[in-house]
């Protein structure tokens, strides 16, 4: 506090060897142990944390799979989200944010904003493999590719575009949309 000479005007003595439990002091204090060591193991335990990388979601396995449970029942955002790290507030809030709407509006939601989600997800700097394990990424993808022939040429264009920045490798994903640009160009001919 302001104004207090040394430690124990500020904080109060340390109670005698034994009193811990009752003073409310859990660890107990480390007899025969100066404060300089224990400073010393506080301040490098912490530099062991702080230089532990947070996990990436190419390098986190099986946990990105596991989705928590709200209280209603309901499936949160996946883990990798929260371990992931964002370039910038600004990235985070539009894919965290697109997600969400693909969640919660995915039956209603027009074939054309859908087309638009996946161009902003495009814009991020997260890639297809790092995106794959959202479901609701994943069903992105199955409607775009099931749904190739109600899209106009320059959605087409547009999903590849998205397609070719987020790196996605799948096949038949790819196949779809050239067979979608294909038609698109037979029909207007």
């Amino acid at each position: 506090g302001r104004g207090a000479r040394n430690r124990e005007e500020t904080f109060g003595a340390w109670p005698a060897a034994g009193n811990h439990v009752g003073a409310g002091l859990w660890p107990p204090p480390m007899h025969g142990t100066s404060a300089y060591t224990l400073g010393t193991i506080a301040a490098r335990s912490f530099a062991l944390r702080a230089s532990v990388p947070r996990c990436q979601p190419a390098a986190c396995g099986p946990t990105l799979h596991i989705q928590r449970q709200h209280a209603a029942g309901q499936a949160a955002a996946p883990i990798f989200l929260d371990a992931y790290r964002f370039k910038s507030r600004e990235e985070e809030r539009i894919v965290k944010t697109t997600l969400h709407e693909l969640g919660t509006q995915h039956e209603t939601m027009k074939l054309s904003l859908k087309v638009y989600h996946f161009q902003e997800l495009s814009k991020t700097t997260l890639r297809d493999n790092t995106l794959r394990h959202d479901t609701r990424y994943v069903k992105l993808k199955e409607e775009l590719a099931s749904s190739v022939k109600e899209l106009s040429g320059a959605q087409l264009v547009a999903a590849m575009v998205s397609s070719g920045r987020l790196k996605v490798q799948n096949r038949k994903f790819w196949w779809s949309l050239a067979r979608g640009v294909a038609d698109d160009v037979l029909r207007t001919k």
